[in-house]
């Protein structure tokens, strides 16, 4: 009697049918867009402001130069995500996000080359506007992670691992496996100790202990967001310490 297999546990979230396929190949779920539009509009913000403040770029052609900079980044990953998206395979979160840091980074050097009101206050409501989008997509993200149902394994499957992808995009299977019965989904701490790290809030210490916790407790995904969101997490409060020593350090000398 011949054996049925399934595909393995991130093959059953994004091959199971040709619709979903097709369905998902336009890109990430609605938050894990707006988050990573966000994100990129917001480090390419954070970006030119470093350089302004420690190269003290204040001529035009040098904003010209680096606007450049950003365009051509924006358009390699622009290219990028439009090859897969003829492809028939997923856009990717980072493919978006860095398009999104290639639009900033170019409009905010057009802003501070030009020094015209108009520009200033456009790019400022855009500015304005990632920060919204990466708040909002985060929540978004939060509750279609925790609204999604997991893909589920009868007892005793063999898995079949994901080895390659045809040209078309289709997934090669390799050679079956026992795989775990069961269900896996993503950890909802895990995605909120990334969106507050990202955003610089120091629960993505809290949370990203408490996923990590509950993740080997219960084998659910999201291990590498907990630990990006405690990266982020321990990096914001690094500053905010800095800060305070060098504060500390100014009041006294004065």
């Amino acid at each position: 009697m011949s054996e049925s297999f399934y595909p393995s546990s991130d093959a059953l979230r994004s091959t199971d049918t040709d619709s979903e396929r097709g369905h998902r190949a336009r890109g990430p779920q609605l938050g894990l867009t707006c988050l990573a539009v966000g994100l990129g509009i917001f480090l390419a913000v954070v970006l030119a402001a470093l350089v302004f403040v420690f190269f003290g770029i204040r001529s035009a052609a040098g904003w010209s130069a680096i606007g450049f900079v950003g365009l051509a980044i924006g358009g390699a990953f622009a290219a990028v995500a439009a090859s897969a998206y003829r492809r028939a395979t997923a856009v990717r979160w980072w493919q978006i996000l860095g398009s999104a840091f290639g639009v900033g980074l170019l409009l905010n050097s057009i802003n501070r080359a030009a020094r015209v009101d108009f520009i200033f206050i456009i790019v400022n409501i855009v500015n304005v506007a990632s920060i919204v989008a990466m708040i909002v997509g985060g929540i978004v993200a939060v509750i279609q992670v925790s609204a999604k149902p997991p893909a589920t394994l009868p007892h005793d499957a063999l898995v079949a691992p994901i080895v390659g992808y045809t040209d078309d995009g289709r997934p090669v299977y390799g050679r079956p496996v026992p795989g775990p019965s069961g269900t896996q989904s993503t950890n909802v701490f895990a995605v909120l100790a990334l969106v507050f790290g990202i955003i610089g809030g120091l629960l993505g210490l809290v949370f990203g202990h408490i996923a990590l916790s509950q993740i080997r407790r219960t084998g659910e995904a999201g291990r590498g967001m907990a630990i990006a969101g405690l990266a982020l997490g321990y990096i914001t409060l690094t500053f905010i310490l800095l800060g305070m020593i060098g504060y500390s350090v100014f009041v006294a000398a004065t």
